[in-house]
């Protein structure tokens, strides 16, 4: 069952290596965070906190920013209100023994693309100097917030490229100041499962609610390690779930307020056009108030795949409804339904569960870090994001040539690759940001198909960590449970098993716990969407060509290369009643959009 492919291959290459213990398992740890949110009046803090009780205000209107109108992620083309901060956290661990230091990013954002990132990373170099920037390992991290500020260019409006220097430049200094202020502390670590709120929406339904921690507690001097501090000063979690609790939900908002939109409904103004930082925010919030107020607390999504929120119960957590892991809704319990307060539930209990977590007994020896890099070509099929990849000057003659159509916030280099079954950087070729046009649609599109992306592998001591540029399916992560090829298991995993494969047919290119040998002394961290985001990643097992004409036609694209089985195209439903008759005619050719997460098929014949 288990093979390696794609990314999950390059698992397979990271050989694990060890160090020598230092003279005491004492770690040089720094922490600092900022506020990304876009300014008004040249500050951050001028909208109100709403109390954790409240469900359902918009909070603080807003009409236009300093850095003018900035999109939500996964939302309007507008922001108007601000419920709560937007932050971004830096923790730097280090130096190992060979001098190197690893900086953790988490940023409550939309998405980070690698070429974006460049910028942050020239600007810390600039900082601290060549020599010192060059002993850094980075693990840059975006939540995947869907109700932040717009990272992807995605939204109804690009990218507001003066708000994106912005929070790269706090980006910066909070990493800078995380560096300078390391202090000696001993880490510790921890690990269960934890289920509150959490929903896997796309078939089979199999969840990975592996929860890791990670705690580091200021010690005086590099000996003395007895005498750490009963409270950590940085808390790391990784765990695994969509922050998108309220994507299109309603808030309440005064009439007043609407009314200064006058391009708005009445009725629902500010439906998605509300800056809020989701369950993890509050997670961090929380934390951070457990422990006294003192230092940061990160959080990382791992494996989300379509874990995604307001999938799974969520309850009024008190002494007769307790919490548990999360699992079990108790007897008489108060379901929360859509609304900021679940937000927050999910958030805060999480925090409290692993405020309650012991850590394990021994702490994390400091030993040089195992540090491995790889990189791959990703190709790209959907076009219309190869349109939004062109320079801006493709369709505005007077745009700024540097800056892309609409995806992401600088352009980022495509590849044409004369051996598509296996391209890599020094067999493709740059398309030095060229584009041509689709004789249907007269849109421009990028030459390039495939663009680099990659992997990295962090080991510290017991710890392993491994970074994902993607939304990864979370059996890729964690594995299938131990009866799912049986026959009665798909009515407990599957939904709609027509549209799957199922049992044993449903093979794993790999599972990222087993490639890294992950067990209870050795955790596995699986930190999504870091580095990169490229997507769903999803067992090529599963993919099937929902509507074409010929079965012919699929023999000819497999031994093209174009798809991975013949078999591909067995599970055929046809094309949905179009202009001219009821199915589309023998020989004509039928294009498909798969939505994923959902069972959704739109389905369009050119005849």
């Amino acid at each position: 069952r288990t093979i390696c492919a794609l990314f999950l291959a390059l698992v397979c290459t990271f050989v694990r290596g060890s160090a020598a213990a230092g003279r005491a398992d004492v770690w040089g740890v720094g922490v600092s965070s900022r506020s990304i949110l876009p300014r008004v009046g040249g500050r951050t803090d001028y909208f109100s906190p709403l109390p954790p009780y409240d469900c359902c205000s918009a909070g603080t209107f807003v009409k236009k920013f300093d850095e003018g109108q900035v999109a939500v992620g996964n939302g309007a083309s507008e922001a108007h209100w601000v419920r709560d901060d937007i932050r971004v956290r830096v923790a730097a661990l280090g130096p190992d023994p060979k001098g190197k230091t690893a900086i953790f990013v988490a940023s409550e954002v939309y998405m980070l693309f690698l070429n974006d990132m460049q910028q942050y990373y020239d600007a810390v170099k600039e900082r601290i100097g060549r020599e010192r920037y060059e002993n850094l390992l980075f693990f840059v991290h975006a939540h995947h917030n869907h109700e932040g500020p717009d990272t992807s260019g995605l939204s109804a409006r690009p990218i507001n490229h003066d708000w994106y220097a912005h929070m790269v430049q706090q980006m910066t200094d909070a990493t800078v100041d995380a560096i300078e202020s390391a202090r000696p502390a001993i880490v510790r670590h921890a690990s269960d499962v934890f289920y509150f709120g959490l929903g896997d929406i796309r078939d089979p339904r199999v969840q990975n609610a592996r929860l890791q921690v990670l705690r580091a507690y200021e010690v005086q001097n590099d000996t003395d390690t007895k005498a750490a501090a009963a409270a950590p000063f940085l808390t790391m979690v990784q765990w695994g779930m969509h922050p998108e609790v309220t994507l299109g939900y309603n808030p309440d908002v005064p009439p007043s307020d609407c009314e200064q939109l006058p391009l708005r409904p009445d009725t629902n103004c500010a439906k998605n056009s509300v800056f809020t930082h989701d369950y993890p925010g509050h997670f961090s919030e929380t934390m951070t108030e457990l422990y006294g107020g003192q230092g940061e607390a990160l959080y990382f999504n791992g494996a989300i795949g379509c874990q995604i929120g307001n999938h799974g119960p969520v309850w009024e957590v008190d002494k007769e409804h307790p919490l548990g892991n999360g699992g079990t809704v108790p007897p008489g319990a108060s379901i929360v339904p859509e609304n900021y307060r679940r937000a927050y539930l999910i958030g805060s209990q999480l925090a409290n569960f692993v405020f309650d977590l012991a850590d394990r007994p021994d702490a994390v020896p400091f030993e040089a870090f195992d540090y491995r890099q790889s990189e791959v070509m990703v190709r790209v099929t959907n076009f219309a994001f190869r349109v939004g990849l062109v320079p801006s000057t493709a369709i505005n003659p007077f745009g700024d040539p540097t800056r892309p159509l609409r995806i992401g916030d600088t352009l980022r280099e495509a590849y044409v690759c004369p051996s598509p079954k296996n391209p890599s950087i020094k067999t493709c070729i740059p398309d030095n940001y060229a584009y041509t046009y689709d004789d249907s649609t007269k849109l421009p599109f990028r030459v390039g198909q495939y663009m680099l992306s990659e992997v990295k592998y962090l080991g510290m001591g017991p710890l392993r960590m491994l970074t994902i540029p993607g939304e990864l399916a979370p059996e890729l992560s964690g594995g299938l449970p131990q009866n799912f090829d049986e026959p009665s298991a798909e009515s407990i995993y599957y939904v709609n098993p027509q549209y799957h494969s199922t049992g044993a047919e449903y093979t794993l290119p790999g599972v990222t716990m087993d490639m890294l040998e992950c067990d209870q002394d050795t955790p596995c961290w699986t930190l999504g969407l870091t580095q990169d985001q490229i997507g769903y990643m999803f067992p090529i097992s599963d993919w099937r060509v929902l509507c074409t004409a010929e079965a012919e036609e699929c023999e000819g694209l497999h031994q093209r290369g174009a798809l991975n089985f013949t078999g591909a195209c067995e599970r055929c439903f046809g094309c949905p009643r179009v202009r001219g008759g009821d199915k589309h005619k023998q020989g004509g050719s039928c294009c498909c959009v798969l939505l994923l997460c959902i069972v959704a098929v739109y389905c369009c014949c050119v005849l």
